[in-house]
C-alpha cells in the first residue's frame, strides 16, 4: 500500500517549515511531523532558564543575593567596593576560577547583582524585573537607558576568551549610552 506524502504549509511563531524549493515541507508520516515538532525548542531554552531562581523577586533581593559574591570569588569584601574599576578584580577572579563555573544559579545570581548594583551606581539607574519568554530578567534602568545588564554578565561567562570579561562590556554599554 502507497501511502500519499501530505504536503505540511503551516506558519509557526517562528516561520514556516524550511525546505529547499521554499514550497512547504512533505512528511510520509504523522510521526516524522511530530518529530520535527518535539525537536524545536521550548522556554526550557532560553539562556537565562535555571540561573536566576529568584525570579520577579530579584529587585528586592539584589543586595541579599550579592553577599556571598566576595567568598565566591575568594576575595575581601573590601575589593567589591560598587566601582567599575573593581569589575577588573572581579574579572581576575572569575579567569582563575573559570568562567564556565559562575554559569550555574548559586554563583550567577550573586554575579548579576553585583554588576547590576556597580551599573545602578554609576548610571543612577534602578533595577526593573521583565518577564522575557518566561524568564524574569533583570535590567537597569534610567529615564533614558535600559542596561541589560544579565545578558551582558551571561554573554561575557558564555564567551569569555572573546569577550574579554564583564569589566570590558560593561564599560561598552555605560560608553555607548552616554553617546546618545
Amino acid at each position: 500500500m502507497r501511502r500519499a506524502r501530505v504536503r505540511v504549509s503551516h506558519w509557526f511563531p517562528f516561520g514556516p517549515l524550511p525546505s529547499e524549493d521554499g514550497a512547504g515541507t512533505f512528511f510520509e508520516t504523522l510521526d516524522e511531523f511530530k518529530a520535527l515538532l518535539a525537536s524545536v525548542p521550548s522556554d526550557d531554552s532560553h539562556v537565562l532558564s535555571g540561573l536566576l531562581p529568584s525570579g520577579r523577586y530579584f529587585e528586592t533581593r539584589a543586595r541579599e543575593l550579592l553577599e556571598p559574591l566576595a567568598a565566591i570569588l575568594g576575595l575581601e569584601g573590601s575589593a567589591l567596593n560598587g566601582s567599575i574599576a573593581s569589575l577588573d578584580t572581579v574579572d581576575h577572579a572569575i579567569e582563575a576560577l573559570g568562567a564556565e563555573r559562575f554559569l550555574t544559579a548559586s554563583w550567577f545570581e550573586p554575579l548579576v547583582a553585583y554588576v547590576g548594583e556597580v551599573v545602578r551606581a554609576t548610571t543612577g539607574g534602578k533595577w526593573r524585573v521583565v518577564d522575557e519568554q518566561g524568564i524574569w530578567e533583570p535590567r537597569v534602568v534610567t529615564a533614558v537607558q535600559q542596561y541589560y545588564v544579565t545578558l551582558a554578565v551571561y554573554e561575557a561567562l558564555d564567551d569569555w576568551r572573546t569577550t574579554g570579561g564583564i569589566g570590558p562590556m560593561i564599560r561598552g554599554e555605560i560608553g555607548a549610552a552616554k553617546l546618545l
